[in-house]
């Protein structure tokens, strides 16, 4: 069933940081020498952690759609599986700090909105984030831990299936996280 209100992961709220939270998060940020991020488990896999967002005034072109923002400028995020990102991150050696920093200013070219469709490339290109449809991202989820397997189980034979960097939900918008493969 894929109606606006399905609670799919809504119970298994995670607080856990170790996921990487956004610039602007409300809690406490991730240390930059906290130690390696643990192979994930079965339950983080199906975790969600939330938090609020403040969105800066800058002018972009392409900003969040006025719908996503509540509030003043506050957006309202569901992380999906943050940790079991975070390892994915760790594993591929984009540390927190590079990966959020990816974010700061305005989108890079090449970047297109319509309504609350949008893909969004980062100022150097090297990550992709993607709306994507509800059913898209509860497929992703529900496969999450073998794709995790397959991503990352070979060192000597890398996947040739796209990074997913991060999942997250923002006003009933499903949103992909991508490193860019160009």
């Amino acid at each position: 069933n894929d109606n606006d209100n399905d609670n799919d992961n809504d119970n298994n709220n995670n607080n856990n940081n170790s996921g990487g939270a956004p610039p602007g998060a409300d809690g406490p940020q991730p240390s930059p020498a906290a130690a390696a991020t643990p192979m994930p488990t079965p339950a983080d896999f199906r975790s969600v952690r939330k938090f609020t967002v403040r969105v800066e005034e800058g002018g972009y072109t392409c900003a969040p759609p006025p719908a996503f923002v509540s509030g003043k400028h506050h957006l309202h995020v569901i992380d999906h599986a943050p940790n079991a990102f975070g390892y994915i991150r760790q594993r591929r050696g984009l540390s927190d700090q590079s990966y959020l920093g990816a974010f700061e200013g305005a989108p890079g070219p090449h970047s297109t909105c319509s309504g609350d469709r949008f893909v969004l490339f980062s100022n150097g290109l090297s990550v992709v984030v993607q709306s994507v449809p509800k059913t898209t991202r509860k497929k992703l989820v529900g496969i999450l831990g073998d794709y995790t397997q397959e991503l990352l189980g070979d060192d000597f034979n890398p996947s040739l299936l796209p990074v997913l960097l991060q999942v997250i939900t923002i006003k009933k918008t499903d949103i992909f996280v991508i490193l860019n493969p160009v």
